[in-house]
């Protein structure tokens, strides 16, 4: 892709794992329960086969991205702005899963939610992914990824104020949801290409961390989240999100200062 559009091009790609999970984890849990959880594993082991395949036939020939090598790791290890930024990644995932790995028994058990609202709650969420990460596309090009970075991560902490401010009251929590999902996949979407445009021919290197750091971020947030439950209660959530939010967004402006 030419350089002013590389942006827009990650922010697609990502559109794609933001469908693909909206669609796939309701489609999954049908089949574990009507048909065995043997089913949806059989059911990713074809699509996995369908897309190598599918990869194979439509990657260019002579197609070559730089080593992943030891001189490649400590030159990204000792770069002025990739390890914040990969750290960044970290914390913003952290702070989302410190709710959103138990979203499900808080909707249940705080807001009253039945099946039919807590699959509608968590449909909105995923659409609203998709959406922030379409207007992800248009934005990240025009104003920047350090921007979009910013302006995603201020969504999501746009919406844990309202989750925490409205005390899991129904509407509180379905805007809380519709602000938190316009920045959860475009967040990662303004992050990849913020790591490719800082470093270019690092890029193979910190975006390959970069996912690892996304799932580092949620398993911290989900052992964080479950120590609240049994310590404080779920009404707590949310606000212990809060802070970590706010060192993600300071992180965020001071990796950019760094490269400028």
């Amino acid at each position: 892709m030419p350089p002013d559009r590389q942006g827009s091009a990650v922010a697609f790609v990502f559109l794609g794992w933001g469908i693909a999970a909206v669609a796939g984890t309701p489609l999954t849990a049908w089949m574990a329960q009507t048909l065995g959880w043997r089913a949806a594993f059989w059911l990713v082991a074809m699509a996995a086969a369908v897309q190598a395949a599918w990869v194979w036939r439509s990657l260019p020939p002579r197609l070559h991205t730089p080593t992943i090598d030891g001189p490649a790791w400590r030159a990204m290890i000792r770069h002025r702005t990739l390890p914040a930024l990969v750290a960044l990644t970290a914390i913003h995932s952290w702070a989302q899963f410190i709710l959103f790995a138990y979203i499900t028994p808080v909707l249940e058990q705080r807001t009253g939610a039945g099946t039919s609202l807590v699959a509608f709650a968590l449909g909105l969420f995923g659409l609203c992914g998709i959406a922030g990460n379409v207007v992800a596309m248009r934005l990240i090009d025009r104003i920047g990824p350090r921007h979009a970075t910013t302006l995603a991560i201020g969504c999501m902490f746009a919406g844990q104020v309202v989750i925490a401010v409205g005390g899991f009251a129904t509407l509180f929590m379905l805007l809380g949801l519709s602000l938190w999902g316009l920045g959860c996949f475009s967040a990662n979407s303004a992050q990849q290409a913020r790591l490719l445009a800082t470093a270019p021919a690092l890029a193979s290197v910190s975006v390959a961390l970069n996912s690892s750091a996304i799932y580092l971020g949620q398993a911290a947030g989900a052992e964080t989240g479950g120590w609240i439950i049994g310590t404080a209660g779920m009404e707590w959530l949310p606000r212990a999100a809060l802070p970590v939010f706010v060192v993600a967004l300071m992180l965020s402006q001071r990796a950019g200062r760094a490269h400028r």
